[in-house]
């Protein structure tokens, strides 16, 4: 019959005349283990060369870094061999790192990006002494070292007589920060001051 998977044990009996109870019965029990599966790995964090956790790389699976060279730590199944694939935007392989989980399941690969600036995705696969393999869901991590455009001002304020104005823009570059530099015609002596 086909067996579910999980520890089995087998008892070995004997009659001559085909009746039971058993004319003889094994010295010894058969005891093994069926293992079909492994679990899926799953990422716990994504640092850079110095230890700093990249941000948001879990929403949705999107993550931005200037860093090229990351570590990435998580679970799996014991000992089993963690393989972390990098592809590029093209879907073309860049290079395969491999690693093994501890005898508590723990991970932590060293993987190096090919470009200071690009968007990757990345496959995460463990495989247990079995052969057996499970993938989790791909992460995409993108490398930006190059700053956002010029900001374009899009409403500039007339003369006014009121403290608060408003200035409308665009960056050009999702989640940038922009510093809006003031500085008083009639007060010459005042340094600028960056208003976020």
């Amino acid at each position: 019959p086909q067996l579910a998977e999980g520890s089995k044990r087998i008892t070995i009996q004997c009659s001559l005349d085909g009746n039971f109870p058993p004319d003889k019965i094994a010295d010894r029990d058969i005891e093994f283990t069926i293992d079909s599966s492994t679990p899926i790995p799953i990422v716990n964090s994504i640092t850079d060369s110095n230890g700093a956790a990249i941000p948001n790389w879990g929403n949705l699976g999107i993550g931005r870094t200037k860093s090229t060279s990351l570590i990435f730590n998580g679970t799996a199944e014991a000992n089993a061999t963690i393989t972390v694939e990098v592809f590029d935007s093209n879907n073309v392989s860049q290079g395969t790192f491999t690693g093994t989980a501890n005898d508590l399941g723990q991970f932590s690969i060293n993987v190096n990006l090919n470009s200071a600036n690009g968007q990757f995705r990345i496959t995460i696969r463990a495989i247990d002494q079995f052969s057996n393999t499970n993938i989790a869901q791909p992460i995409t991590l993108t490398t930006d070292n190059t700053g956002p455009p010029i900001p374009t001002l899009e409403t500039i304020p007339s003369a006014t007589n009121q403290n608060t104005v408003y200035v409308v823009g665009f960056i050009g570059e999702a989640g940038a920060t922009a510093a809006l530099r003031v500085q008083s015609r009639d007060e010459p002596g005042q340094l600028p001051r960056d208003t976020p």
